[in-house]
């Protein structure tokens, strides 16, 4: 345990924190974040298995702010690491690569050896070095191990495994780890193109690589009648020895590569270790890598390669820590900063991290205080606690000391109790086992023959050997008052029961009183004795009150070990003033480093946005592995708050929330550690504030149960096995399902887990033929709250006699023709069929990379399905879909699909900001929005550039790290010259898409006042220098924000980007707004749904342009592709030839009706949407009055009120709302109806009348 109690503890300062480690030299234990509390830290943790004294003598206090930390996933670790690390099954318990490159080496020097032999004429030694270069390559248990030089005996100077086997268990362990859980793409790719390396010489089974090659000049070798005629195969055998181990450079490009035809042992083995880098997350790129030092295999190097690192700020430094999942962590130490970028690295001989740890962290840093144990008084304290060299277990004096006293105190309770029972024979006997625990075996009291249940050592050897260490620490050099104090109260409660040599000690006392019941057969005389030496024991254990006994010695012994921290001399910054006209009770919030803190327990704060571009920040303490929910209600007319949460302060946002249809807003979010998270709210448009901007926010931890799952069915597969599938609970923080079954007479009873909310299929198996078994589900959620159970259900495993297989209706894509889209994943829709009327499930099945997805709600005769999200590889990939009905009939339908991944160019997308960040999280959705339609259209990560003012997540996999740079004018340049620049030329053009806030003749980057922004006539230079560099001749450029016409307008040759060959396209005019939409923008919503279809650019401009004349407002997109710097009927001959790609997979969702009651004031307003490719997400409308009129100011915010429609039950594909009051103001209004799928892909906007503003263009 480790107990922390400090005072005059300095608060960190703003945005960091401070952590405490526990060090031995680099190797460190990570011993809490501390929570400072009016100068005070007091903490008490507890380390079970961990003996710290032993390990560490350094306690250290750092203030840290996190630059960003990695995780390596756990199941693919463990497979890698049985790889670069340990295997059980090898002969020194090398993991399989190491084992690999060492044998490799081994073999080419002995294929050396052979040629060397040859070529001298010693044909007997050539046969002999090429006997051990086989036996190296097949190991002992291949049938093609053996004696091939004639001698009569088999040799192998290698270790008997096999260079073979070593590489065929690598291989399947890589593979293994690139189809586990949790692998990520970085993973994948390296442990694909390891086993791409040791394809190149494994296996050797005739199939020509490069080890059958080698067997080929070893049987050659072995034939030769002369050395001369073994020469040439040997030398052959040499090089190919060589290549097996360092690989070929086929390409000439100056680099041995992990690919077909080029890597050897040690490229496998360099890139299976690149398979545990560690990449960083948030604006920072590169990463770190695990490497070999001094090409040694059980040697690790860890080379940090980072750029975009934020500086240091004041005197802090960056520090750098690998991680393991117990908490040790391995201190790299401080490392050094320049102009952003990092680069440095640590060896560790004889040391694999990759073995040892699982996680890296940057922080920002500086030593708060600490203390450091002389090392010599340091030995014997150690000694004491954690081991001795000496003792039977090695376990330390004072462990063993404490071990023996509490055997003899239990034995001497025992001798007690045998003599009130009136049984001498057992009281002597215990008496027996407790001199002799006491005593120990070399001592002349030992009675040989009696019973010892101790180690043998002695309670006395143990507490002489602690007196005996004790006193060597009071005499080394260093030793500190602290440590002089301890020990001696140490040694004065030792005094107290040792020695044993008639002085009146405790053990003494317990000696006479044993002697005294081993010395009479009367019982009578023998009880008082017994029941002296009983608390004479109890005393040596736990002393009498007044002296202590053997738990004071270690307890003392242990304080000796204590740290008395003390400070480096750091100090906290000066906070900022306290900011902002009449605050609120919480102000001043408006920085995360006086974040207000909320308890969970649900009770609502009040709050005001009281000045404009006031924010306010909130810290709560969470428990890992709970969910809680923030709501944000009693909302004022004009507050519509945005709520982003926070790891740290210094993190980006890890969730963000707004209401597009409301000012309530609701998130629901699962804590992934215990600690302390930060909330910002701020308003959605910042210029509103005071008067009717108050809100109240409370934060409720999670003790709701999930809705119980419906719809239970049992499926009886066969004799011995039921299936049992529901309907999934519809909470999104479900995370899986229990299953609970037992029989009739409860003799087989049980529970099983499910996984994933969208499991809801589950085979009992092994259960006993035709037995009637009850069955129940409950749905668990993510704090593990349990569902009440669903309905109970009786079924018997019997053999089904429904043998009709259910058959495919339709499917889309369709299963005619190879289907070819640029999507790393695809959806399937369709409709099944099935005779028997009990449909149970569709597999959809990539057999090419062995990955499936599964709809299991289908039931009844006919039913549709869908499948989302079925992950595809580049060229070629075969699908299989499978029917399934409930009595586990099925049907195999074919299709193949081919993957077209080579992007036609590179893409860069900047999403910026006013000073206010007002309406951010439009922003942060269309630029999220645009960048999966890029990925979708083929277009690797490395082939797009993301700019943004945080970290982003796009793709929605719960990983925020697409971002490549903090969006910055600097960063921007950088894209366009540099980073474009060797991707780009003749025939590989450049897509940009930007968005902000607008203001004439200025993007606004980082704000929108002086260098924050960037003009066109800068934007102009940066692309004329792309265009000479690179021969780049297809340049196109979105611009989405007000008055981003003003980039195309032209007054003089330099304020434009207009110019021959480049396509500009802006949302609205010189001189107009463009508006937001609920979620994005009106004009984007829409051009990129038809990017998405395929459409060309013209087409898309003419959809964007559509849907922004369906405001109303004075929003006119312009077109340029001629350069002449205005938009009019000559633009559009050149975007109507560019297009993303010819092959998207989406289909948008289509409007295929709409209408709008009205009565009185309320209305009911009705749409029928048509769903495409993916599942509609969304549908709503904007409603504009008779007294709508447009802003007059530069805004985003049309200040139209949205609402949002809802799924009405029983009629799939119809929403409505019951729009009450919405009609208060007499005169005409006008509605245009929305629908968005879960891609963000937008229907064609429609009003009453049925009349669609434009239709999608669907190329195949």
């Amino acid at each position: 345990r480790l107990v922390v109690q400090l005072n005059g503890v300095a608060t960190p300062p703003t945005g960091f924190t401070l952590q405490s480690y526990l060090l031995q030299g680099a190797d460190g234990f990570f011993s809490g974040a501390m929570s400072v509390s009016g100068g005070a830290v007091n903490s008490a943790t507890d380390y079970p298995t961990n003996n710290l004294t032993a390990r560490y003598d350094t306690f250290r206090m750092m203030w840290e702010k996190l630059v960003f930390e990695a995780t390596l996933p756990a199941a693919p670790l463990a497979l890698i690491r049985e790889v670069v690390d340990k295997a059980a099954d090898t002969p020194d318990g090398a993991g399989y690569a190491v084992g690999l490159v060492e044998e490799a080496r081994l073999m080419a020097t002995h294929a050396n050896l052979a040629r060397s032999a040859a070529a001298a004429g010693n044909l007997a030694g050539a046969r002999t070095h090429t006997e051990h270069t086989r036996n190296i390559l097949f190991g002992k248990d291949d049938p093609r191990y053996g004696d091939f030089d004639g001698t009569g005996g088999i040799q192998n100077p290698g270790d008997g495994f096999g260079l073979l086997r070593y590489a065929a268990n690598a291989d399947t362990k890589l593979l293994e780890a690139a189809e586990s859980a949790e692998v990520t793409p970085e993973m994948a790719d390296q442990l694909f193109a390891a086993t791409l390396a040791i394809a190149n010489f494994a296996p050797a089974n005739d199939t020509d690589t490069w080890s059958d090659q080698l067997i080929e000049q070893t049987q050659a070798i072995l034939a030769a009648a002369t050395a001369g005629e073994a020469t040439a195969p040997a030398t052959v055998m040499r090089d190919l020895g060589k290549q097996i181990v360092d690989g070929v450079d086929a390409d000439a490009d100056g680099t041995v590569e992990a690919i077909s035809g080029e890597g050897g042992v040690w490229t496998a083995f360099l890139t299976a270790q690149k398979t545990a880098s560690y990449f960083p997350s948030g604006a920072v790129r590169g990463q770190v890598q695990h490497q070999p030092s001094a090409k040694n295999p059980t040697s690790d190097r860890i080379a940090i390669d980072l750029a975009n690192v934020p500086q240091p700020q004041n005197d802090l430094k960056l520090w750098a820590y690998l991680l393991a999942a117990d908490g040790k962590r391995l201190v790299l130490g401080e490392v050094p900063w320049s102009s952003g970028v990092v680069t440095v690295s640590f060896s560790y001989a004889g040391r694999n991290l990759i073995g040892e740890f699982n996680g890296f962290r940057l922080v920002q840093g500086a030593i708060y205080a600490g203390d450091a144990l002389p090392a010599a008084p340091l030995a014997p304290i150690r000694k004491v606690l954690a081991s001795a060299a000496d003792t039977p277990a090695k376990v330390g004096y004072g462990v063993g000391l404490m071990r023996q006293a509490q055997i003899v105190r239990d034995l001497a309770a025992q001798i007690s109790a045998a003599a009130s029972a009136d049984d001498i024979v057992q009281a002597q006997a215990r008496a027996r086992e407790t001199l002799n625990v006491l005593v120990g075996k070399n001592d002349p009291r030992y009675l040989t023959g009696a019973g010892d249940p101790g180690d043998g050592f002695g309670l006395l050897g143990y507490a002489g050997s602690v007196d005996t260490s004790l006193q060597q620490l009071l005499s080394s050099a260093g030793v500190t008052a602290n440590m002089t104090a301890r020990s001696g109260q140490a040694r004065a409660a030792v005094a107290n029961f040792f020695p044993a040599t008639g002085t009146g000690t405790w053990a003494d006392l317990l000696i006479e009183k044993i002697q005294a019941v081993l010395g009479t057969n009367d019982v009578i005389i023998a009880a008082p004795h017994a029941d002296e030496a009983a608390a004479i024991a109890n005393n040596i254990l736990n002393g009498d009150g007044s002296k202590g006994g053997a738990r004071a010695v270690y307890l003392a012994s242990q304080q000796a070990a204590d740290y008395f921290p003390k400070e480096t001399g750091a100090a906290p910054p000066d906070e900022p003033p306290v900011a902002g006209p009449n605050p609120d009770a919480q102000e001043n919030d408006d920085l995360c480093s006086r974040a207000k803190t909320i308890s969970t327990g649900g009770a609502a704060r009040h709050h005001t946005f009281h000045y404009e571009g006031d924010q306010d920040w909130i810290s709560f303490t969470t428990q890992a592995n709970k969910s809680y929910v923030i709501e944000v209600a009693g909302v004022g007319a004009l507050a519509d708050p945005v709520i982003f949460l926070y790891d740290n302060c210094d993190a980006a946002p890890g969730s963000f929330e707004s209401n597009a249809f409301g000012n309530s807003v609701r998130l629901v979010w699962n804590a992934a550690k215990n600690g302390a998270y930060f909330i910002q709210l701020r308003q959605f448009d910042p210029v509103i504030s005071g008067a009717g901007s108050e809100y109240d926010l409370k934060i409720t931890l999670d003790e709701t149960p999930p809705s119980p799952p419906t719809n239970l069915r049992c499926l009886a597969v066969n004799t011995t096995t039921l299936a049992i599938q529901w309907q999934r609970s519809p909470e999104f923080d479900v995370t899986g399902y229990r299953v609970t079954y037992g029989n009739q007479n409860s003799s087989e009873t049980g529970f099983r887990d499910v996984a994933g909310a969208e499991t809801t299929f589950l085979e009992l198996s092994g259960l006993t033929p035709n037995e009637l078994y009850f069955l129940r589900v409950t749905s668990l959620d993510f704090s593990r709250n349990e569902s009440a159970p669903s309905g109970e259900l009786q079924c018997r495993p019997l053999q089904p006699t429904d043998t009709t297989k259910p058959l495919l209706s339709s499917l889309l894509p369709t299963l005619t023709g190879p289907y070819t889209t640029t999507a790393p994943a695809l959806t399937f829709t369709g409709a099944a069929a099935d005779s028997g009327g009990n449909l149970s499930r569709v597999r959809i099945r990539n057999t090419s990379i062995n990955q499936e997805k599964i709809d299991f709600t289908l039931a009844g005769g006919i039913d549709d399905f869908r499948v989302e999200d079925l992950p595809l590889r580049v060229g070629s990939n075969e699908i299989l879909v499978t029917v399934f009905d409930e009595a586990n009939n099925s049907t195999d339908y074919p299709l193949s699909v081919q993957r077209v991944a080579d992007s036609k160019g590179v893409v860069i997308i900047i999403a910026g900001h006013n000073e206010t960040f007002g309406l951010q999280t439009n922003i942060y959705n269309s630029t999220n929005r645009a960048y999966r339609i890029f990925k979708s259209a083929g277009y690797t990560d490395d082939d797009i550039f993301y700019l943004a003012p945080v970290a982003q997540d796009p793709d929605k996999n719960g990983t925020a790290n697409e971002v490549d740079a903090t969006a910055t004018p600097a960063k921007f340049q950088e894209a366009i010259t540099v980073w474009a620049k060797t991707r780009v030329d003749a025939d590989k053009p450049l897509f940009i898409y930007m968005m902000d806030h607008g203001l004439a003749d200025k993007f606004c980057v980082t704000g929108c006042a002086g260098a924050n922004s960037i003009t066109p006539e800068e934007m102009d230079t940066w692309l004329r220098q792309l265009e000479t560099d690179s021969g780049v001749t297809e340049v196109t450029v979105v611009y989405e924000a007000c008055v981003s016409g003003s980039f195309v307008n032209r007054a003089s040759v330099i304020d434009s980007i207009s110019k021959p060959g480049r396509v500009i396209i802006t949302s609205t005019g010189f001189d107009n707004n463009a508006y937001a939409s609920a979620q994005g923008a009106y004009f984007s919503d829409a051009f990129f749904s038809c990017v998405a279809d395929s459409g060309n650019l013209k087409a898309c401009f003419d959809q964007g342009k559509a849907a922004v004349a369906t405001t109303g407002v004075k929003q006119t997109p312009f077109l340029d592709d001629n350069g002449d710097g205005v938009f009019d009927e000559r633009d559009g001959t050149v975007a109507v030839n560019r297009q993303v790609t010819r092959f998207f997979s989406s289909v948008r969702p289509v409007i295929s009706s709409v209408d709008a009651q009205k009565n009185g004031a309320d209305g009911l307003l009705t749409a029928t949407v048509a769903e495409g490719a993916e599942q509609t997400e969304l549908v709503w409308a904007a409603v504009y009055g008779p007294t709508f009129a447009e802003p007059g100011t530069v805004t985003l915010n049309l200040e139209v009120p949205v609402v949002r429609l809802e799924p009405v039950a029983g009629q799939p594909g119809t929403f409505s709302i019951n729009y009450t009051n919405g009609f208060a103001d007499p005169g005409e209004y006008r509605i245009v109806f929305y629908a968005q799928d879960r891609l963000g892909l937008n229907a064609a906007p429609v009003s009453p009348g049925g009349i669609q503003l434009f239709l999608p263009a669907i190329n195949r």
